[in-house]
């Protein structure tokens, strides 16, 4: 029985060969091609015991907001604790993990406010 698969792996060898690497370049090609959407993206400290927790560095780009923030989250509210941010991609750009590395990103437009959290820090 093993050598019966061994002999059909040698027969076809170049053809599975080809098959792994054509499935290996689809992925590549599909996670190059990802695109992002424009909106607002939350926030969240990457340290929060950092005595400035506005700082760039320090805000982490989350998940897609499907709404305008409103409400607990909102441009309005007092600036204490950051939770939104306005990006726009240029649909090459790849997702930063911090609000520092969109502002550095020539190819992402960062809006000039945020949204503010009602919560006290």
């Amino acid at each position: 029985m093993a050598s019966k698969a061994i002999t059909y792996i040698k027969q076809y060898f170049f053809m599975l060969a080809l098959v792994a690497t054509f499935i290996g370049f689809s992925a590549f090609k599909f996670a190059a091609n990802q695109t992002f959407e424009d909106g607002w993206y939350s926030l969240s400290y990457v340290n929060e015991s950092d005595p400035n927790p506005n700082r760039p560095e320090n805000l982490a780009i989350e998940s897609h907001l499907e709404e305008d923030p409103e409400g607990d989250c909102d441009v309005e509210n007092p600036q204490d604790i950051a939770c939104a941010a306005f990006l726009e991609f240029d649909g090459t750009s790849s997702m930063p993990s911090t609000l520092k590395a969109a502002q550095d990103d020539a190819t992402i437009e960062v809006g000039e406010d945020l949204a503010w959290s009602e919560e006290t820090p």
